[in-house]
């Protein structure tokens, strides 16, 4: 691993396939002092370090609720079985980890969520909306605290 040979590292999503892997991950990046970082490509747009400054000045009074949709409407098609390589690895857990579409795609409503508002997530609950055929196994509904 990078890290272990004295690499600072940045990444790119999927960070990991799961939960223990991840701490695996901040224990060698603790342990080796390096910087490691996690790309998220909307947090340079304009528009979003304009929403940061707005809050963070205050222009827009206390956050009292904030809601994020990152629509994927391409996904709502079996696209892997037609070789889509973007559709294959997001809907393929020995490429995408558990979490699948939602730890690629879902990672940036997070993102944007907490990089906007300065607010963090302190607990959060994915709820597999109803649905019909390929859709229903990607429409997801997730609900999230944030302080």
């Amino acid at each position: 691993m990078a890290l272990e040979n004295g690499f600072h590292v940045m990444c790119d999503k999927p960070l990991c396939f799961n939960l223990e892997e991840a701490y695996e991950l901040k224990n060698v990046v603790e342990k080796s002092g390096l910087l490691f970082g996690l790309t998220h490509t909307y947090t340079g747009y304009p528009m979003v370090k304009q929403a940061r400054a707005m809050i963070k000045n205050g222009e827009l009074g206390k956050i009292r609720k904030v809601v994020v949709e990152y629509p994927q409407g391409w996904l709502s098609q079996k696209l892997e079985s037609e070789d889509n390589k973007q559709a294959s690895w997001r809907t393929d857990p020995t490429k995408s980890g558990i979490a699948g579409a939602m730890g690629d795609i879902g990672t940036h409503a997070e993102n944007l969520a907490e990089y906007i508002t300065g607010l963090h997530i302190t607990e959060m609950s994915p709820i597999l909306a109803n649905g019909a055929g390929a859709l229903a196994r990607r429409r997801w509904e997730c609900v999230a605290a944030l302080q």
